[in-house]
């Protein structure tokens, strides 16, 4: 069987795999189309088809990009990501406008200043880039159990600290 037979006979069939595994979300569809493109570029691919394998490679591909927090399907259409800023300006609004966020906005620039000038900057990049220390070790070169610790280290500075004040 080619290829393009095995996609055109069991994209239907797929499709609707996946949409269970994703519980009838939004991005099924999307998964779908990643969970093909995974498998296409795949070097056995011809093999695969061949032997039968296809089918559950795809609901594997598919179970483990929806199901993980570290897939690449996660990283790009899942995830929320925070962007600093945002959580050390006041809000837009005077209606929206609460003292107590505003203390613990202050309390947290002071205890930021606190910081060694490491420990700050990796916290803002590490934020900045999605919360991955395996990607941020990569771009930085700093090795990724340096850089959880780290982090670990000042998030339980920051709740010790916030929290007794």
């Amino acid at each position: 069987m080619t290829i393009d037979a095995w996609t055109d006979q069991n994209y239907v069939p797929l499709k609707k795999a996946i949409d269970r595994i994703t519980k009838h979300s939004e991005l099924s569809e999307e998964l779908l189309h990643y969970t093909l493109e995974v498998l296409l570029l795949r070097k056995d691919l011809f093999h695969l088809v061949e032997s039968g394998e296809a089918w559950y490679m795809c609901l594997r591909i598919a179970t483990n990009n929806w199901n993980s927090a570290n897939s690449p399907f996660h990283r790009t259409y899942r995830q929320d990501y925070l962007d600093i800023s945002t959580v050390t300006e006041k809000p837009d609004t005077d209606s929206d406008y609460d003292d107590k966020i505003d203390t613990l906005l202050t309390k947290i620039d002071t205890e930021l200043k606190k910081l060694t000038w490491f420990e700050e900057m990796l916290l803002k990049v590490y934020v900045e880039h999605g919360e991955n220390a395996a990607l941020l070790s990569r771009k930085t070169g700093i090795p990724r159990t340096s850089i959880n610790l780290t982090i670990k280290r000042v998030r339980q500075h920051l709740k010790n600290e916030i929290t007794h004040e």
